[in-house]
């Protein structure tokens, strides 16, 4: 029995071309699941923030509300000593709460017909708090 003669091509292993191939195929898929990994996990963050700003909102206009809640009780003892506390609270709630979100603006006037006016009849003297934090905002209509 004779022995097939060694071909140069038969020996076991890879060649260097096929190595470096090999190597640069895997960098650049690597690169690009970097890439978008990265991109995903950035826009996803944002959604998360946008809803931990509205709850912190929500948390101060909850707080905000009590306050109104307790004054309106504190101040029911006739109508007519009821008038004339409701820009004094939008100032005060200004002052307590400014830490909790990035603004509080408050407006006096009155809500009519789907619309803010300055000018309202009497008795209805409305303020208006308006809570912002981040891109997003929250509004409430509080009235003596």
């Amino acid at each position: 029995m004779m022995k097939k003669p060694c071909s140069p091509y038969s020996e076991q292993g890879f060649t260097l071309l096929e190595v470096v191939v090999s190597i640069m195929v895997a960098a650049i898929l690597g690169t690009l699941l970097y890439q978008y990994s990265q991109t995903t996990l950035s826009s996803t963050a944002a959604p998360v923030n946008e809803l931990e700003n509205i709850q912190d909102l929500n948390d101060v206009m909850e707080k905000i509300t009590a306050d109104y809640f307790a004054v309106l009780t504190a101040n029911a003892a006739t109508p007519e000593e009821e008038t004339g506390w409701i820009g004094a609270f939008g100032s005060g709630m200004a002052t307590k709460y400014r830490d909790e979100v990035d603004s509080i603006a408050y407006e006096s006037g009155c809500f009519v017909d789907y619309a803010w006016t300055t000018t309202c009849p009497s008795g209805t003297n409305t303020i208006q708090i308006r809570l912002v934090k981040g891109n997003q905002s929250l509004v409430s209509l509080f009235s003596e």
